[in-house]
């Protein structure tokens, strides 16, 4: 099972200044048990080539199997992992390089979705892990652990909403919204020909995703967004949701 789809990625400041965008974009799906069936001319599996997706780009980040790694999430959250088929959604690597602010692990048992694994990456190299049970699209809420942008501080709570092919996150304090973000994809062939058009058609993705970030915190910083420095991570990087 390996997908190709052009996303549509949202996000909107509502506090303390609003601030919002819109852009377009490309991510993947695939088996984490069947990553092998990704290789093709252009993309790689744990090799170099125009579009690729190694094994150290997620879970413990090393070349242990995906699967290990779940297992142990999920378990450690008391959620029995065996017979569930977990579908990774993520960006890929463009000529050898990419930044996934987030990466999703959807965990199926009998094509019921049961568990979401968010997999979230800061730029300063460091990762957090939410482990949402029961998704759905009226939301389940997760304590805010881990800092992401140096305009919020690390508190409140985060809404997760999953519907089809569309994930909003909602990030919330005191009881009021300060941001949306969502992204949502429209499945194209998984084929040479449009992974191509992929990478044509977003010149250097991953390079653009990390020069965008930092192009919108320019922008908040001109409307006088306050600015937070980076605290120490949690010493614990898995936050499970109830």
């Amino acid at each position: 099972m390996k997908g190709l789809y052009l996303a549509s990625i949202y996000h909107k400041r509502q506090h303390p200044k609003e601030h919002k965008f819109t852009y377009s974009g490309y991510y993947i799906t695939l088996d984490i048990d069947r990553m092998h069936e990704l290789k093709n001319p252009v993309f790689g599996v744990n090799s170099f080539n125009l579009l690729s997706l190694y094994s150290k780009d997620h879970g413990y980040k090393d070349d242990r199997p995906l699967r290990d790694w779940c297992k142990q999430v999920l378990e450690d959250s008391g959620i029995a992992s065996d017979g569930l088929q977990i579908k990774l959604q993520t960006f890929p690597r463009v000529l050898g390089y990419v930044f996934n602010p987030v990466s999703f692990f959807f965990c199926y048992r009998a094509d019921k979705l049961e568990v979401v694994i968010a997999e979230v990456n800061n730029t300063f190299g460091e990762s957090h892990v939410y482990v949402v049970k029961e998704p759905n699209w009226h939301g389940k809420v997760l304590p805010k652990r881990f800092h992401v942008s140096p305009f919020y501080p690390v508190s409140g709570e985060y809404v997760f909403r999953f519907f089809g092919q569309v994930v909003q996150i909602e990030y919330t304090e005191q009881g009021k919204t300060q941001l949306n973000t969502s992204i949502s994809g429209q499945p194209i062939k998984w084929s040479v020909t449009n992974l191509l058009k992929c990478f044509f058609g977003h010149p250097l993705y991953t390079f653009w995703v990390i020069f965008s970030i930092h192009y919108q915190a320019l922008l908040l910083l001109f409307k006088g967004a306050k600015f937070h420095r980076k605290p120490q991570p949690p010493i614990n990087n898995i936050t499970y949701g109830k």
